[in-house]
């Protein structure tokens, strides 16, 4: 249970790992920004100012990471963390309390920071190629959205290889091009009132 303690060796109490989690999302990774693409997971950001970012838009090309959490390694976000300025050491120490079994468990209180900032060198890369097209682009946790005023179906396989080029994979069912009013994580970009 959460908050609840247990007893550790010489009877002391030892803050159970829920806890442990918690301050670790609270006091390190909420306090390293991720880019306002990201929509998911983040204080102040949710399903409808995602679909919001896409309003105006005719085109879009949705797609999920199939099995996210766990197709992220314990290597990558030791990774992460080092190359966020944390000491190798200090990297080490999170990366142990954080992942199980050399993977980023589901439903823990670090996995979704821990996903987002791991996912980030992904998000950079798709980033870039959505500039050069002039593509709006976002991702809400596993759900990632692009979308234009102007066709684009030809970039579909591009956009596929440069997340599973990272080791992903995509959910074939839930991957679609689509044109017209559009349904994005829940909300309706066409009936969103910016």
């Amino acid at each position: 249970m959460r908050g609840s303690k247990q007893i550790g060796m010489g009877g002391s109490e030892v803050p159970d790992f829920t806890v442990i989690q918690s301050c670790i999302k609270d006091r390190i990774l909420n306090q390293l920004e991720l880019p306002i693409l990201v929509q998911g997971g983040v204080r102040g950001r949710d399903n409808v100012s995602n679909a919001l970012i896409h309003k105006g838009n005719k085109y879009f090309f949705l797609t999920d990471i199939e099995k996210f959490f766990p197709s992220i390694r314990h290597f990558q976000v030791y990774e992460m963390l080092v190359s966020n300025g944390f000491s190798p050491t200090v990297a080490g120490i999170i990366t142990k309390l954080t992942t199980y079994k050399g993977r980023l468990p589901q439903g823990t209180p670090t996995s979704t920071a821990l996903a987002n900032l791991t996912f980030c060198v992904v998000d950079a890369e798709l980033s870039a190629f959505c500039e050069e097209y002039n593509l709006t682009f976002t991702r809400f946790v596993d759900d990632i959205t692009i979308s234009s005023k102007k066709p684009f179906k030809q970039l579909s396989g591009p956009i596929v290889k440069i997340i599973t080029r990272h080791g992903y994979s995509i959910s074939k069912k839930k991957t679609a091009y689509k044109i017209g009013p559009t349904n994005v994580t829940g909300a309706s970009v066409h009936k969103l009132i910016s």
